[in-house]
């Protein structure tokens, strides 16, 4: 397997912070690009013959690692809460299970595109040292870049009346998604979804 080292943010502002993500900056495209490739194999039981990180972006949470794995492109997502080198704390990975269960809900009742999640990992005890989830990767472009995006003009008022019926038809779908008591939804071992506190 080969192994490309280039890694650009996509804009300026994606650099990542030391003080948010501390001794997560360091982990490496040879753990990153290992660990797409290892989750590939499990899950997918496919093989990796070529392996590059094409991105790594800053988000406020999480620092975001776009792999392409031959030609196909995977986001391995780590939280910034495990920046400091404390480790995930209970609630943390508990908001993170409930992340993804969140997100495979709306996949399985809703044809809102959601990215598919193919592995998570709430502890340590991985390629890379920190929790993560692994996820197929969805492009385009934020809603708060496009909205802004270019002067106002007729198209952009048509692209902003698209963003909002969008926005209207997704909340619509997610409203059919409703739980007897308040909280956040996890997967049970059953595939049952439990809602806790």
């Amino acid at each position: 397997m080969s192994i490309q080292a280039r890694v650009q943010p996509t804009r300026e502002e994606d650099e990542p912070s030391q003080e948010v993500f501390g001794w997560l900056l360091s982990i490496t495209v040879g753990d990153m690009t290992r660990l797409a490739s290892r989750i590939r194999h499990r899950v997918l039981h496919a093989s990796t013959s070529t392996s590059r990180l094409v991105a790594r972006v800053a988000g406020p949470f999480n620092l975001v690692h776009i792999v392409e794995l031959d030609h196909l492109k995977r986001v391995i997502r780590v939280p910034a809460s495990t920046g400091s080198g404390d480790g995930m704390t209970k609630t943390a990975a508990r908001a993170l299970e409930s992340q993804v269960t969140v997100m495979r809900l709306i996949a399985k009742e809703t044809r809102i595109p959601v990215p598919t999640v193919y592995e998570f990992d709430t502890s340590s005890d991985n390629d890379i040292g920190a929790p993560y989830i692994c996820m197929s990767f969805v492009s385009g472009d934020t809603v708060s870049r496009l909205w802004f995006d270019g002067p106002t003009s007729r198209a952009m008022e048509d692209r902003r009346l698209r963003i909002l019926e969008s926005t209207a038809k997704a909340m619509a779908q997610l409203s059919r998604l409703s739980f007897k008591k308040i909280g956040s939804p996890y997967e049970g071992t059953d595939g049952t979804i439990a809602i806790d506190p």
